[in-house]
């Protein structure tokens, strides 16, 4: 009878995008894969993808901006129900309500082997103020009501292992840090470098992405440097921190930014630029950057938890102060002036996806945290592998 490995998201989206290479190394593995998400009717392609690999898709609403108590109630009950229903030997969760709920449901449900991804610490840890103290407690202690259960909990980058540590929300000795989302180096391949400075930020429309700073940088910068572009691919995301859409239209209006708009995949949009630029407040490991690196793109980015992580100043790129538009405006700047330099920062950036960030390294730290043992993971991962 074959093991049973659930996969717990609050992101239908993520699923096959960020833990694409890891569902398919536990299907190679043999087990019998079951993935918990909200799979809404805008998710079929994603839906259609996994079941016809043979992944068993169940849809829960996980309500990712709601704090209200009952909610989150019968949202452990569900999920309770659903495991014990399935009787799997693995449960892995990602992001904030699967890893705290999918947790404690599973150590209910009896499960003997649960683990958890803690993919960015989010504005719960990041935020100052009364109420945000009162929250960032909350979540502290569900945190670590929840991790107490797990087996191994993963972190994207060793900032945010040090805060759950420090605050003894979990231990080192089960803590294993892994070097982000990793990107699959034989998809993003090496491209050559557009003749004029184009950036690109990829990004959710958050304010904490640094969405406000790029534009108002852009323009600075377009204004000294008109043959130089900036584009932006992304969309509103439904959360609390997202911008207003009035603010996406005055910038579609003003016209010093190229609006793209959401895109499914963003080769060609990274190959048409050479610098990526993610102003973000705090992450986990971005991934925009791990694909730009990987095709051979500078990066100016925050010297902030999960952005650092990507970057060594200099190198591959800039590390710039967050929420500072004029530290944004002068690494533009000196990338706009020395063209080699951009170049060489390329070349270095790819190094490093290729040594540090590749997703077969990243899934292998994951797959042998939890002891799972893969005989026919021979072959690199096909990129139409989820087509």
């Amino acid at each position: 009878m074959k093991s049973k490995f659930v996969f717990i998201a609050s992101w239908t989206e993520s699923i096959i995008h960020f833990r694409g290479e890891l569902v398919k190394q536990v299907l190679d593995a043999g087990m019998e894969v079951h993935f918990i998400a909200p799979f809404l009717p805008v998710d079929a392609e994603v839906r259609n993808q996994l079941e016809a690999r043979g992944v068993t898709c169940h849809p829960v609403r996980f309500d990712r901006g709601s704090v209200n108590p009952f909610r989150d109630i019968l949202l452990l009950f569900r999920l309770f129900r659903l495991i014990k229903e399935i009787e799997p030997e693995y449960v892995f969760s990602y992001t904030i309500k699967p890893v705290i709920y999918g947790s404690a449901a599973a150590f209910l449900a009896g499960v003997p082997k649960i683990y958890s991804l803690i993919t960015g610490l989010g504005l719960t840890f990041n935020n100052s103020g009364l109420a945000q103290t009162f929250v960032k407690h909350i979540s502290s202690t569900l945190y670590k009501a929840a991790l107490w259960a797990n087996r191994g909990v993963f972190f994207q980058n060793p900032d945010d292992l040090k805060v759950f540590t420090d605050t003894r929300i979990t231990t080192t000795e089960k803590s294993i840090v892994v070097n982000g989302s990793g990107v699959d180096t034989e998809s993003y391949r090496l491209q050559s470098l557009p003749d004029t400075a184009h950036f690109l930020m990829i990004a959710r429309f958050l304010i904490n992405k640094g969405f406000r700073e790029y534009v108002k940088a852009a323009k600075i910068v377009k204004a000294e440097y008109p043959e130089a572009t900036f584009s932006l691919v992304g969309f509103i995301d439904d959360s609390s921190n997202a911008i207003f859409q009035h603010e996406l239209d005055d910038v579609i209006k003003d016209g010093s930014v190229n609006y793209i708009g959401r895109l499914r995949s963003v080769k060609e949009q990274i190959a048409l630029a050479d610098i990526i630029v993610l102003p973000s407040y705090h992450e986990g490991t971005p991934r925009s950057i791990l694909e730009g690196m990987s095709m051979g793109r500078a990066v100016i980015t925050t010297d902030v938890a999960g952005c650092r992580s990507t970057v060594v100043d200099g190198l591959n790129g800039v590390l710039i102060e967050a929420r500072s538009v004029n530290s944004l405006v002068a690494a533009m700047i000196l990338l706009i002036k020395d063209r080699s330099l951009v170049a060489e920062m390329g070349r270095k950036s790819r190094m490093i996806a290729e040594e540090k960030f590749d997703v077969q390294i990243v899934t292998r730290s994951i797959i042998d945290g939890m002891g799972i043992k893969i005989s026919n993971a021979k072959q690199r991962s096909n990129e139409n592998y989820w087509e």
